[in-house]
């Protein structure tokens, strides 16, 4: 018969996250985001009531125009912005463990 082993429980309900999953799961979010809320206006859509907004919004933060060049633009900026955040995000939750736990 093969042996088994029994694992103990820690008691430990709290993992740390991995820092490069966050950051590529909020970079995805947060591009894609960015993309369409430049792209919809772009082609005359006013899908939502806020579309217009958004555009202006980060219009007066970064140099975007109306065209699909823009729209590939906020893409790339909402990726990066997103993937700091996410690594922030996860930094911080792992050190609160280290500091608390």
């Amino acid at each position: 018969m093969a042996k088994t082993t029994v694992r103990e429980p820690t008691g430990d309900l709290h993992y740390k996250l991995h820092w490069k999953a966050w950051a590529a799961t909020i970079g995805l979010i947060g591009g894609i985001d960015m993309f369409l809320h430049v792209l919809i206006p772009t082609f005359g859509f006013e899908l939502l009531w806020w579309n217009n907004i958004m555009y202006q919004l980060i219009s007066t933060f970064f140099p975007l125009s109306m065209t699909i060049g823009g729209a590939f633009l906020a893409l790339g900026m909402g990726a990066l912005c997103g993937a700091v955040c996410g690594w922030l995000f996860a930094t911080v939750h792992n050190k609160m463990l280290e500091w608390f736990n």
